[in-house]
């Protein structure tokens, strides 16, 4: 029966010791599921941080091929995230990934070059087709394939090349380029390979048909006058394209905005006569002439109140003319003649011209400081 009793105990230590060999199993396997679990969670956050990249990036491929920002993402972008990420398991799979992201970028970056925006473009050079409208219409073609840089090194590629893959898309600028002029320029540039030289050689052309040098633009441009049912914005035009005639000039000696300036001036002062007293009155209030956009608003502005003052009523204009008839056409308020108060531009800068000092000043006479003591010359104003 003793013996009995002993086989009994061993027997339930035994059983014990079991017991706790499998609790321990269980507490490691516990932990190990555990640290699978979190290995998992940071897996799957770096998979969908990278999904939601790729989606991002390869949706703006699809809208704007020519200028996705794929190209601009270092290679070590999507690495960065793994990196960023302590894994213990499943870094195996998680750098498949990565490399296939990578190899997908940059197929995306070498294929972008050649995508092709669905836009209808229609137009050509012809001789009667400006010059500057068509540069205009190539260089917007050629920026929306990523091509602009070949006729413009200041705009540099997105994309590092190879010398195949620049002298390919050099042939890209040449296609488009002959695609967009008539048989008639087409035939001068049949022998040019590279695509800066025939533009080069259309401008030489285009030169050469009109007779455009920079002396005859120069001397065109000081003898231009401004018609008198031309219209400032018609006028405006016509003198811009005899300036961009001088620019597609070759010359060593380049206009001059003072020349620009005064040649304007000149070409409208017949026309808007008030524009010569502003200018003296600028010149006195502010020791600077007026300059370019100065002269264009101040023009615009006289051109609309005269065609206010064309639209009023007959009856109206006589009442106006006979009024004006009594009035001597003075401004009392700048002291000069050919228009009245309510024009003057000294309006503008809140001056005057003072009686009392004999000069521009900012203030009336009423509030002179000098009123006490005038200037020799003072003489009190006559209002009719």
């Amino acid at each position: 029966m003793e013996w009995r009793m002993d086989n009994l105990e061993n027997a339930l230590e035994r059983h014990s010791d079991i017991l706790d060999n499998h609790a321990e199993i269980i507490r490691d396997q516990t932990v190990a599921i555990l640290d699978m679990k979190e290995n998992i969670d940071n897996l799957n956050t770096v998979i969908q941080k990278l999904t939601e990249q790729i989606g991002k990036l390869t949706s703006e491929v699809i809208i704007h091929p020519a200028s996705s920002t794929l190209r601009d993402i270092s290679e070590t972008e999507f690495s960065n995230n793994i990196n960023s990420t302590n894994l213990s398991d499943g870094t195996s799979a998680l750098g498949d990934l990565s490399r296939a992201c990578n190899e997908l970028r940059r197929s995306i970056a070498l294929n972008a070059t050649n995508s092709k925006i669905n836009i209808k473009r229609n137009y050509k050079l012809t001789k009667k087709v400006p010059l500057n409208i068509w540069l205009d219409n190539i260089n917007a073609e050629l920026k929306a394939n990523n091509l602009a840089d070949i006729l413009d090194d200041s705009q540099q590629s997105d994309v590092s090349e190879t010398v195949i893959e620049r002298q390919n898309r050099k042939d890209q600028v040449r296609d488009i380029l002959i695609s967009r002029v008539d048989d008639y320029y087409h035939n001068k540039i049949l022998q040019i390979k590279d695509p800066l030289e025939i533009v080069i050689k259309i401008k030489e052309f285009r030169r050469a048909e009109a007779n455009v040098t920079d002396s005859s633009v120069r001397e065109k441009l000081y003898s231009l006058k401004m018609n008198n049912r031309e219209s400032v914005n018609e006028f405006c035009d016509r003198f811009d394209s005899i300036i961009r005639d001088f620019e597609n000039c070759i010359t060593k000696t380049p206009l001059t905005e003072e020349e620009i300036r005064s040649a304007f001036f000149q070409a409208v002062s017949i026309k808007f006569k008030e524009i010569r007293s502003t200018n003296i009155i600028r010149l006195q209030a502010t020791k600077s002439e007026m300059s370019l956009d100065d002269i264009k608003t101040l023009i615009l502005q006289l051109e609309s109140d005269r065609r206010k003052s064309d639209g009023q009523p007959s009856d109206d204009r006589q009442k106006i003319a006979a009024k004006q008839a009594i009035i001597t056409d003075k401004c009392y308020r700048c002291n000069k003649v050919g228009h009245r108060a309510a024009f003057c531009p000294l309006k503008e800068y809140n001056l005057w011209y003072c009686f009392y000092c004999q000069a521009v000043a900012p203030h009336k006479g009423d509030n002179c400081p000098n009123k006490d003591n005038p200037k020799d010359g003072y003489r009190k104003p006559r209002r009719n």
